[in-house]
């Protein structure tokens, strides 16, 4: 069976399930506010290809 996206937009089988934020990249591995958002940013277009 195949699903449709909302508005039949992108097949719901090759759908990806989601990307977890729970250990984002630091800058500074002491302090856990020092997200590094170049890495983050590199790792979520990736995961959207």
């Amino acid at each position: 069976m195949r699903l449709q996206g909302p508005e039949g937009g992108e097949d719901m089988n090759n759908k990806k399930l989601g990307f977890g934020f729970m250990r984002l990249p630091l800058t500074d591995p002491k302090e856990d506010t020092s997200i590094d958002m170049t890495q983050v940013e590199t790792m979520v277009d990736l995961f959207l290809e």
